[in-house]
């Protein structure tokens, strides 16, 4: 697994250790901040259904910090780990200090959109496993 992600943020301070069962968000929640994932591994839940199951590098929350929208899963970790917060003032910051982190992100959108069309964003019984960072 490539950890670019994982490296470009790992001098930031901040970074919160998490524990199994802890909740980032819950659907409904206002989003104004998304995470990256340093260590562990999260699950995205609607209602009893795992969407995705994501790892270190990936980031989540990311849409809602756009569009400045509620959310639309749970995230809940499943195992310990370590996350790195950053509200829409902090991503922007990034976004203009490290173009690199942008171009990653588009191009993790839209995979994530491509899977969605193609049809390979698991179902109730699948989740997809993206553990994949953006890189």
């Amino acid at each position: 697994m490539r950890t670019y992600t994982v490296r470009l943020f790992r001098d930031c301070t901040g970074a919160e250790p998490i524990s199994a069962g802890d909740y980032l968000y819950r659907r409904g929640q206002p989003g104004t901040t998304m995470y990256i994932v340093m260590d562990g591994e999260i699950v995205m839940r609607s209602g009893n259904t795992i969407v995705e199951r994501i790892g270190p590098g990936a980031v989540l929350g990311d849409l809602e910090v756009l569009e400045g929208r509620p959310r639309v899963t749970d995230a809940v970790a499943e195992t310990d780990g370590l996350v790195l917060r950053l509200d829409r003032r902090q991503f922007l910051f990034f976004v203009q200090t490290r173009p690199h982190f942008a171009e990653l992100m588009v191009h993790d959108l839209t995979d994530r959109l491509r899977e969605l069309i193609e049809g390979t964003v698991a179902g109730p019984t699948a989740p997809t496993g993206r553990t994949r960072p953006l890189a």
